[in-house]
Formats: C-alpha cells, structure tokens, sequence
C-alpha cells in the first residue's frame, strides 16, 4: 500500500509500442488533493501517462499505485476510483446528453435516486439543461467537451484525470470550469492531474508539475521550488520617483548585487540571498534621499522555467 500522503505513486512506469518507447521508467509522487500538472512537447508521453494511470492500458514494465491500488493486481478497483477526460473525448453520439450520463454512471455502479440528483446537478453547472434531450451527435465541439467533462465526473472521482481540458470551452465556461476545479481539491480533497498546453493556466491552477520529454520526466516538483533551483537567483524591480547618476554607483556597490539594468525611473537586479541584499539596498538608497516608490519581486513564468527544461534556454 502506498501512504496516505500519496494518491498516485509511479514506480518505474514505462510503456512501450512496437518497441519504441513512449514513458521511460518514470518515478514520482503525487500527493492527495492538489492539483498536479503534467507538461511536455507533443509525443512525450502524457496521453500515454493518462491512459496507464487510468487503466486502459497495461504498463511494459514498473508499476503505479492510485489510493493503495496497484496497477498490476487492482486495476478494476481503480478504475472505479479514477475519472477520466480522454483526448478523444468517448461519448456515443446516438445518445443524448443525459442518456450519455446515465450510461455512464450506471457503469461505474451509480444508482437512483443519486444518479439523478448528480446528473441535474452536472448538467446544471455546465448549462446543459436545454439539449439534454439532443443527440450527441448533434452538438458541437464545445459542447461536446461539456458532456465530456460531466461523464468524466459523474461517479464522483478521487483521481481525476484531465488532458486538454478547457479546450472547445469558451472564455467564460473555462473560467468556471477552472473555479469548480478549485472547489473539488479544496473541498472534497480530490486529487487532479491536468494535461495541457495553455501553461498559464496550468500555473494558475497547479501547485506542482512534472515536466516530461521523450518519454522520460526532466523535472518534477513545486513550480516555485523548481524555478529558485533552475536559475539559483531572484530579480528584483525598485521603482524610484527619479533615477539619479549616485543611485546607480549605490545600487552597483552593494555586495549580492548583479545583472543591474536601468528603464527610465526603475532599477532591475538579481541576488541569491534577497533576505540580506534587499534591506542593505534600501537602507543605502534611503539614505542617499532617494525617494522609493515601490520594491517587486519579477517573477519568472511557468512558460520561461518550461522554456528552460525542454530546450535547455
């Protein structure tokens, strides 16, 4: 069994097709209830990742455990624990969308008069009441991706997992989607593990991530931890009402100080110990009469740190 810190282990995990290789013994944890990205290029072995984790397919070698479960002897039991938003979506179009819902959840052992209760509840939040009765078939891909969105979560998952998953919404149903993401790992400690391109929305919603190339993970961790790691440094903005020539010689004499660069009234630096260079700093200028409108942190993005580990920039 796995601890109860965990939610997903993987040990090793590796798929092979054909004999090409498509996630190379990959090892990482994922603890209960966050929200968990996994990043990489096309081909590296996310979708793969997904459908391992979600039993639709059976690991080459190594192993992963979901809430205790191994992959090798309890795959029916995680499958009933796991819900799953696929790349391709798997609805069936001659039904509609409740009958797509009620299919679903009968197959993972939903019954009336919850059943019910979840599906109006589902088709509630996504705004789905008026074509409940159409024809899946019908709809359109945003549409579509609601529908997906609602099977994936009708049993009520402790793991789900979600490729692409606000693709085909609008601006405005993604924003939902997202908050109502949220609201599953904080409120019902459901653990989330997301697939996806948009990387600003990843950093708005996952605390930690896994970067994957070639089938293997490069780096796994807090997204903060791995930014302070990779560059080893923090820059720093001061904005100034005015940027003296005596400022500057300040700034530049300060032990810690580096890479200082001047835009009209603002000071850019880096330093390794923030704690120790940005009081001396301020004191300094202070002193000098220097009239200090603000002091920023410039905060790397997840796309800049992704940047980093997939091509080594």
């Amino acid at each position: 069994m796995a601890s109860n810190r965990f939610a997903v282990v993987l040990d090793g995990l590796t798929k092979r097709f054909n004999g090409k290789i498509a996630v190379d013994h990959n090892s990482y944890e994922i603890e209960e209830g966050v929200i968990f990205g996994l990043l990489g290029p096309n081909g590296a072995g996310k979708t793969t990742t997904i459908r391992l984790l979600s039993g639709v397919l059976e690991p080459s070698e190594g192993d992963a455990e979901v809430y205790g479960y191994r992959l090798s002897n309890d795959v029916n039991i995680i499958r009933s624990i796991v819900g799953v938003l696929p790349e391709n979506r798997a609805l069936y179009d001659r039904l509609t969308a409740q009958e797509n819902l009620e299919f679903y959840g009968r197959l993972y052992g939903v019954e009336p008069p919850e059943l019910n209760e979840r599906i109006e509840s589902l088709l509630s939040f996504l705004d789905l009441q008026d074509v409940r009765n159409t024809f899946v078939g019908k709809f359109s891909m945003g549409m579509r991706q609601k529908v997906a969105l609602a099977r994936a979560l009708i049993h009520q998952p402790k793991l789900l997992l979600l490729d692409e998953p606000t693709s085909n919404l609008d601006p405005v149903m993604s924003a939902k989607f997202k908050e109502y993401i949220k609201e599953l790992s904080r409120d019902l400690k459901t653990t989330i593990l997301i697939s996806s391109h948009h990387l600003a929305e990843v950093e708005n919603l996952c605390s930690k991530i896994a970067v994957i190339n070639n089938g293997r993970v490069i780096s796994v961790g807090d997204i903060n931890e791995l930014k302070r790691r990779i560059w080893g440094y923090r820059e720093f903005e001061i904005r100034l009402l005015e940027l003296k020539p005596d400022f500057k010689k300040i700034v530049e004499s300060i032990s810690g100080v580096s890479d200082v660069r001047y835009t009209g009234n603002k000071i850019f630096y880096r330093c390794v110990d923030a704690d120790k260079v940005n009081p001396s700093l301020i004191k300094a200028l202070v002193q000098a009469n220097a009239e200090i409108i603000s002091l920023n942190e410039v905060e790397r993005t997840l796309e800049d740190l992704y940047m980093k580990l997939i091509r080594g920039e």
